[in-house]
């Protein structure tokens, strides 16, 4: 990780990771968590993570129209992760709804895993403010931002979407998984199955795994090199109905 200053960020700071620094900050928090939050068919649990690792189990509340989560950081290290009550809603009988509101917690993990410590102020400082601490920040996160793999400016959130497809999709399970898948139609390669007119049929398969969206595993594919970026069978994946 490194740091420069960036004055236009919510915190005077802008942090930099490589690519595998994602796989290894979501590999860590998952391990703490311990293998049973991996549940072929359910995909990684978040929320067991969210308790487990930090203590925290997330708030379901009424959030801002178009804001799928929230989390609030506290001075001293404690935070708050608040996700939309109304898709939490929806997601009790709506499949998309469900992979979206995953995804929404993953986004939320992310922020705390990668930026959590930005908050931070340490007990001399808070002294100064007497019995109270300062206000606690917030990061809103909206539906146009989360998963959402573009670039947009606001690198906190392109950030926390890395993190996001590295914990719900961790590198070495997904590699199983297209192995496996793979070797079931005996093909040796993505590219064969692209090919053959099978990619569809994979990233579906992948999606009930780890239970996620279409969005999610093409992109992560993408991200690890293992499916080609511009073929007409990646762009009809990337574009049909979850």
């Amino acid at each position: 990780m490194k740091t420069t200053v960036d004055r236009s960020s919510p915190w005077g700071q802008r942090l930099y990771f490589e690519g595998h620094e994602f796989d290894g900050m979501m590999d860590e928090v998952r391990l703490k968590a311990g293998q049973q939050t991996i549940v072929p068919g359910r995909g990684v649990d978040v929320e067991a993570i969210f308790e487990k690792v930090y203590k925290v189990v997330p708030d379901y509340v009424d959030l801002p129209e178009g804001v799928l989560g929230k989390t609030v950081f506290h001075r001293d290290g404690r935070f708050e992760v608040l996700l939309n009550r109304e898709l939490a809603d929806e997601a009790e009988s709506d499949p998309v709804a469900r992979r979206r509101l995953r995804a929404t917690g993953a986004h939320e993990c992310a922020h705390v895993v990668e930026h959590g410590h930005l908050h931070l102020v340490d007990s001399l400082t808070l002294s100064l403010f007497g019995e109270t601490e300062p206000p606690a920040p917030k990061v809103l996160c909206r539906q146009e931002s989360v998963a959402n793999f573009g670039y947009d400016g606001q690198w906190w959130e392109y950030q926390a979407n890395r993190g996001m497809a590295s914990l719900l999709l961790p590198k070495r399970l997904l590699g199983d998984a297209v192995q496996e898948l793979l070797g079931s139609k005996r093909y040796r390669s993505m590219d064969e199955a692209v090919r053959a007119g099978e990619l569809e049929g994979m990233i579906r398969e992948i999606m009930r795994i780890f239970d996620v969206s279409m969005r999610l595993v093409t992109y992560r594919l993408q991200e690890l090199g293992t499916l080609p970026k511009s073929s007409d069978q990646t762009t009809l994946a990337m574009e049909a109905r979850e």
